[in-house]
């Protein structure tokens, strides 16, 4: 039986690439579908540890986007 966390995860990104096709805007990128997907797993966390740990890998993940990595 399928996970119910992993339904809601799939579910919202179904949601999200309706939105992104009815506004006729192309795919994501893979490196931002990745972070798309750590969003959403940190917005469904309850744990406080692991939503801060989720928190840091986004900001890693955007930091390596954006070229700010190296400060």
């Amino acid at each position: 039986m399928p996970n119910p966390e992993d339904s809601a995860r799939v579910e919202a990104r179904k949601v999200l690439a309706t939105l992104r096709d009815a506004l006729d805007q192309p795919p994501l990128l893979r490196r931002h579908q990745l972070v798309l997907d750590v969003v959403l797993d940190l917005l469904a966390e309850l744990d406080v540890v692991k939503r801060v740990a989720a928190r840091d890998r986004v900001d890693a993940m955007l930091a390596e986007l954006d070229g700010r990595a190296d400060l």
